[in-house]
């Protein structure tokens, strides 16, 4: 072989050999930048950058974060203790920065005071981004509860913040004159039959023996407090395979009444395919 060759064949395997490394040798330049710019937020002290926050979006979840953030800040704006100042930092995590401060200087009775029981009863959404969520409150030793409306704002980027000062409301209207919406009773024995077994087992927590009469669908989880079902007072069709059963349930010496609705399916014979689930369709 003449040296031109050996000169142009060295040359091109030289290449093939630069070509194969050089996925690696991007691969360790990339790391090394990595690193280098790891190890200068550490020299310089800086701070690595937060995580973006979810959008707050209107359905479920989202009123259910809104709801959550109201209902926190209800029971810190309703505790009341000699230490105004824990109190003002405490309501700092929750309100506008034009609120921070002034909120916390509103009216406090010099004796400690303490949220016992709350819970979310009303949610409205008058406006883009904004909701007016009202909070029923129980102090200790009040023999009445509390209501609170808490304007809660949020920005696009799902941020959330009590954006004006809350409002003490009434309760709920009520009306005694709502009834139920059962249809007609439940003529079939054999459907009778087998709600009465389900119900048992279920109020029981016998997994076991509520299997045999579960649909293949069905997924459900048992009371965490066992009962004892002493009778089905009434069984009555709400829609076509959804019934609604009234009973008696015995949980140590105390009796309750108890309804409950259950989607079931007939096959070969009926089935239960769910209890107190309304996202479940009727049974066919």
């Amino acid at each position: 072989m003449s040296q031109g060759r050996v000169s142009v064949f060295a040359r091109r395997a030289l290449l093939v050999r630069w070509a194969a490394r050089a996925p690696r040798v991007g691969l360790g330049v990339a790391v090394g930048l990595l690193a280098a710019g790891g190890l200068r937020v550490v020299v310089s002290g800086a701070q690595a950058p937060t995580a973006i926050p979810r959008p707050l979006v209107a359905d479920g979840r989202g009123q259910l974060r809104v709801a959550g953030f109201a209902e926190a800040f209800a029971r810190v704006y309703m505790t009341r203790g000699r230490d105004s100042a824990q109190r003002e930092r405490s309501l700092g995590a929750y309100v506008s920065a034009h609120l921070d401060g002034q909120i916390a200087a509103a009216p406090m009775s010099s004796d400690s005071q303490a949220v016992t029981w709350s819970a979310v009863v009303d949610y409205s959404a008058p406006r883009a981004r904004q909701a007016l969520v009202t909070v029923a409150l129980q102090r200790a030793g009040a023999s009445t509860l509390d209501y609170l409306s808490v304007p809660v704002a949020w920005t696009a980027a799902g941020e959330l913040a009590v954006n004006d000062y809350p409002g003490f409301v009434g309760a709920p209207a009520h009306s005694p004159d709502i009834q139920s919406a059962d249809g007609e009773p439940v003529a079939d024995g054999d459907l009778a039959v087998v709600v009465r077994r389900a119900l048992g087992n279920y109020l029981a927590g016998a997994r076991d023996d509520l299997q045999a009469d579960l649909d293949h669908a069905a997924s459900l989880t048992v009371p965490t407090t066992p009962l004892h079902l002493q009778s089905v007072d009434a069984l009555a069709w709400l829609a076509p395979g959804r019934v609604a059963a009234t009973v008696s349930a015995r949980a140590g010496a105390t009796t309750y009444t108890l309804r409950y609705e259950l989607v079931v399916v007939h096959r070969d014979r009926w089935y239960v395919r769910a209890v107190n689930d309304p996202t479940q369709p009727g049974g066919q």
